[in-house]
């Protein structure tokens, strides 16, 4: 399993990229304004729901609660976290299991108590899911630091595979039981990687980090 963090401003922007799949060209120059749902809703959290006449979610109601419980932090611009967890193509968890790494996730990574929704998406090789949450609580506090998330999100992939019996995916990482790499077309890219899991613990801020590595 692989997961992937980011952080955003625009709720709603973020819901219907999850949700929606954009319509296809239908004539030049013209884009069709239909959209299709590729995002099948598993889990809910701390949300209401409303129903379009089609059947479909509406993501404006849904948008208004994330942006509503903002306005009692507005010091916090980027206040809506962007999760996604990819599993090898060999493997399709129910989802009974995409709900309990939702809920371990939340526990872990300070949402227990936010608004939080999870969309499956099976369009790709890959079997994937995609958390929004607020990292604002009901109370206006930030409950989601996240500073150091590429290692936690690696620990707690690899906790994940191991506690729900997985496939272990390969990622970028050194293997020390054999002493290789595992195989990456970019080595710059497995270099940084590397440097930056090594100063990590050393550094309590991004500037610090950035310091260090131009110093590499």
């Amino acid at each position: 399993m692989i997961g992937k963090a980011s952080l955003g401003s625009y709720a709603k922007g973020i819901l219907e990229y999850c949700y929606y799949q954009k319509g296809q060209q239908t004539t030049a120059g013209e884009q069709s304004k239909q959209q299709s749902v590729r995002g099948e809703l598993v889990y809910i959290q701390n949300l209401a729901l409303k129903i379009e006449p089609d059947g479909t979610l509406d993501m404006d109601y849904l948008a208004r609660q994330y942006t509503d419980n903002h306005s009692k932090n507005k010091k916090l611009t980027k206040y809506v976290w962007h999760q996604s967890f990819s599993f090898s193509p060999s493997e399709k968890p129910t989802d009974d299991k995409i709900m309990q790494i939702s809920t371990e996730f939340a526990k872990e990574f300070g949402f227990e108590h936010n608004q939080m929704v999870v969309f499956k998406h099976e369009d790709s090789a890959n079997l994937h899911f995609h958390i929004i949450a607020n990292r604002i609580n009901h109370n206006g506090k930030n409950t989601a630091d996240h500073f150091k998330n590429y290692a936690r999100t690696g620990k707690f992939c690899r906790r994940m595979e191991n506690e729900l019996s997985l496939v272990p995916t390969r990622d970028m990482r050194i293997n020390r039981a054999l002493g290789q790499r595992f195989h990456l077309t970019d080595k710059a890219h497995l270099r940084l990687k590397m440097l930056i899991d090594h100063l990590t613990p050393q550094v309590s801020s991004i500037q610090q980090l950035k310091e260090h590595l131009l110093r590499h």
